[in-house]
C-alpha cells in the first residue's frame, strides 16, 4: 500500500498485490474500501516488490526535497512561500507540496530521514532473502 495515514482515511490509498488472481479477486472489495489504484502485480511477493520500487522512488523525491527546505530555511526563506513558488514550476511534486508543507511547519529534516532509514533498512533486508 502506498497512500499514508491521508490515503488511509481518505480511501484512496494505491495498493500493489501480489499472489494467485483468484485470491485478489475475491478480496477485491475490501481492496476497494481502502483504495483506488488497486493493481494485482504478478505472484506472491510481486506486490512487496512494487512497494520498494516505490520506496525508492519517494526516497530520492524526498531528499531532494528536504536538502531544498533546509537549503531555503539557512538562507532565511519563508518556507511556504519558497515551496509555493517552486512547487508551481518544473521542480514541484507531490511531495514538497503536501509533505513539503508539513515537515516546514516541523524539523524539515527529521520526519523524512527516519522514514528512509526505516525503508532503507527494509530494502536491504528484502534482497537479502531472495
Amino acid at each position: 500500500m502506498s497512500g499514508g495515514d491521508v490515503g488511509a482515511r481518505n480511501g484512496t490509498l494505491s495498493i500493489m498485490v501480489g499472489g494467485p488472481e483468484t485470491h485478489f479477486k475475491r478480496a477485491l472489495p475490501l481492496f476497494e474500501a481502502m483504495g483506488t489504484n488497486i493493481r494485482l502485480m504478478g505472484d506472491a511477493g510481486a506486490g512487496q516488490h512494487t512497494k520498494m520500487v516505490n520506496q525508492i522512488l519517494i526516497a530520492t523525491n524526498m531528499i531532494g526535497c528536504v536538502e531544498g527546505l533546509l537549503y531555503a530555511h539557512k538562507a532565511g526563506l519563508d518556507l511556504d512561500e519558497a515551496i509555493a513558488a517552486v512547487g508551481a514550476g518544473a521542480a514541484g511534486s507531490w511531495s514538497i507540496n503536501n509533505l513539503g508543507r508539513v515537515h516546514s511547519q516541523q524539523s524539515p529534516w527529521y520526519g523524512a530521514v527516519a522514514c528512509l532509514t526505516r525503508d532503507a533498512l527494509f530494502r536491504w533486508h528484502c534482497l537479502m532473502w531472495r
